[in-house]
């Protein structure tokens, strides 16, 4: 769980933080890629394919297929890899192409994806029994133990989760301050005599 959070929630915004428009225009002048970047990171589609996919991920059934064969486990990453990114292309897409969202729906988008992750941190923090059949296959005394572990793997993914998400509300609220600031200032000039003679 640890491992998923960095990959999925810490590593892909630091990354699209990092592209620039330059890096991406390849990738727009495909119109198939263009395309599918369009339709893939418009919010709704974006904050839904990965949250509920990776929710599914965690169904107890779902998670033991996955984690029997590499090949599954491999599957599963190229899977919802990209669709990480996807999620987090509305708040801090490097792209100039009005596709990131304005400050205010920034935090509205991610109250959403904490909300979505809500569900399936408390089915595995609050669970009183191993969720997981392919942690059975160790003797029973371990039992509370990888109870414990479960437990301590969905509070460290929701604490970390949180964190990030409250950076990114400070980022977005910074960036309407900003914006604010600007549009007063605009506003502000437009108003002023003009002094020159």
């Amino acid at each position: 769980m640890l491992q998923q959070t960095v990959t999925y929630f810490m590593v892909p915004p630091l990354i699209l933080l990092g592209l620039t428009d330059s890096l991406l225009k390849p990738v727009y002048n495909q119109r198939i890629l263009s395309f599918f970047l369009t339709f893939f990171t418009k919010p709704v589609v974006a904050l839904s394919l990965f949250n509920i996919l990776f929710s599914l991920y965690y169904l107890p059934m779902i998670f033991d297929t996955i984690m029997v064969s590499s090949l599954n486990q491999t599957l599963a990453m190229i899977i919802l890899l990209p669709l990480s990114y996807v999620m987090w292309w509305p708040l801090v897409s490097p792209a100039k192409n009005n596709s990131t969202l304005k400050p205010l729906m920034k935090i509205i988008y991610i109250v959403g994806m904490g909300a979505f992750m809500t569900p399936l941190a408390a089915l595995i923090i609050f669970s009183s029994n191993v969720l997981y059949r392919t942690y059975e296959s160790l003797p029973r005394v371990y039992d509370i133990a990888i109870l414990n572990d479960q437990q301590a793997g969905g509070v460290a993914m929701k604490v970390i989760q949180m964190i990030i998400y409250c950076i990114m509300i400070a980022y977005a609220f910074s960036e309407a301050v900003k914006l604010d600031k600007r549009q007063t200032e605009e506003a502000t000039e437009q108003v002023s005599p003009d002094k020159s003679f």
